[in-house]
């Protein structure tokens, strides 16, 4: 599958250059995972940025995302000197919880099973954030089909935008939602020469209103 999850030509079709330092190492053994994840999991450098992409449901453990391997990738890429550091995962690391499956206090936890994401093993989870918030990486997600980011633990941010066309999954009839849980969203990243990243997220509400920014942030 590799000519199809990183197609070099078509890179150098649509941008006059190649990504490098790409990064396709099994990290089933010292994720303790038994298959091969040689093209799950892999990475990448593109114009001065890193990209690594993590599946986040190996065969026989699923809601889990490759920490280790992640770690070690992402500290080659700041020995190379890439200052910008951007993960995608199918799952949330923490579930995103809107409307009446919020907690109902800010100190109640949901029962077990209501998670969404890596949050279903919380010291797993715990590990693979540990990495992000290390390297001051971003962590873009989906499987939920709702829009929302935020910073978990006050640091790193993930940005969860799975309500790109499928169904909400906040009801209409849900009225302790926030304003953008029903909105069709999608999110840019701008990398200045300051060094400056600047993310915003775009949607339309499920009346196909008009376009507006949902959420801006600059770190």
């Amino acid at each position: 599958m590799g000519d199809l999850i990183l197609d070099t030509n078509r890179f150098q079709l649509l941008f006059a250059e190649q990504p490098s330092s790409i990064n396709v190492t099994n990290n089933g053994p010292i994720d303790g995972l038994a298959t091969d994840q040689s093209q799950l999991s892999y990475s990448f450098d593109f114009h001065g940025s890193h990209f690594a992409i993590v599946n986040t449901d190996p065969v026989g453990k699923d809601a889990h995302a490759p920490a280790a391997w992640l770690s070690d990738d992402l500290a080659a890429a700041q020995a190379r000197g890439i200052q910008h550091l951007f993960v995608f995962g199918h799952k949330p690391a923490y579930t995103y919880f809107y409307g009446s499956n919020a907690p109902v206090a800010p100190a109640t936890l949901p029962l077990p099973g209501k998670y969404s994401g890596l949050d279903n093993f919380q010291a797993d989870r715990d590990a693979f954030w540990g990495v992000i918030e290390q390297y001051k990486a971003t962590y873009f997600c989906g499987h939920e089909h709702i829009f929302n980011m935020a910073q978990p633990t006050g640091g790193a941010w993930q940005i969860l935008v799975g309500s790109g066309g499928s169904p909400f999954e906040a009801a209409p009839t849900d009225a302790t939602l926030s304003p953008t849980d029903r909105y069709y969203a999608w999110a840019t990243v701008q990398i200045f020469r300051s060094g400056k990243v600047r993310i915003t997220a775009y949607g339309f509400d499920d009346k196909f209103g008009q376009t507006r920014i949902l959420k801006s942030v600059v770190f």
